[in-house]
């Protein structure tokens, strides 16, 4: 988690809320390339969260055709105590998600709770490739990937409606002519 003060990004977010007491909240920064062409209908990110390895937290070493919902909890229960660590300092934690156009004209820009996760509330089953997937229970919908040989846990974000989103204009192009007057060039 990448910590620092962010009275800038209180003030962008929440330029209406005058805060009266010390920040004491802590950010987290992702930045992910769209994997939608079109920015506008990106509805899920992917957020690369960690390496969690149940052989190095608890050692366990059949990890591959083990339960999935055992290796699924695990997998949480390393996430969930990061979070309760950064709790332990900060009363809020937050995690800041920059979405990069696939042709960097256009970004979205949303911010997220760092939460806990109930290991209870979700299903993990193991998928072709053999990575672990993760279900919550309510709805069916994909929330979880972990990666067993490289330990990489990755989480499923919605992205809400009231996100921002930026679109840049791209500048003229400018002749050759036109720079060197802007430059004052004299050929002689």
């Amino acid at each position: 988690m990448l910590f620092f003060n962010a009275n800038f990004i209180c003030y962008y977010f929440y330029p209406t809320k005058k805060r009266e007491e010390p920040l004491n909240c802590c950010w987290s920064a992702k930045t992910v390339k769209a994997s939608s062409k079109d920015l506008s209908h990106q509805k899920q990110v992917r957020l690369i969260s960690g390496r969690n390895s149940p052989t190095y937290s608890f050692g366990v070493d059949k990890i591959t055709g083990a339960d999935p919902d055992y290796i699924g909890k695990l997998v949480l229960e390393i996430w969930n105590e990061r979070v309760s660590a950064i709790r332990k300092i900060f009363k809020f934690a937050r995690t800041v998600v920059l979405i990069k156009g696939q042709d960097y004209s256009e970004y979205i820009i949303f911010e997220a709770d760092t939460v806990r996760y109930d290991a209870d509330l979700y299903s993990f089953k193991w998928n072709a490739r053999g990575n672990l997937e993760g279900y919550a229970k309510s709805d069916n919908s994909h929330k979880f990937t972990w990666q067993p040989h490289g330990s990489q846990f990755t989480i499923v974000e919605d992205v809400p409606a009231d996100r921002l989103h930026i679109k840049l204009s791209k500048p003229e192009k400018f002749s050759k002519d036109q720079i060197l007057k802007l430059l004052s060039f004299d050929d002689s």
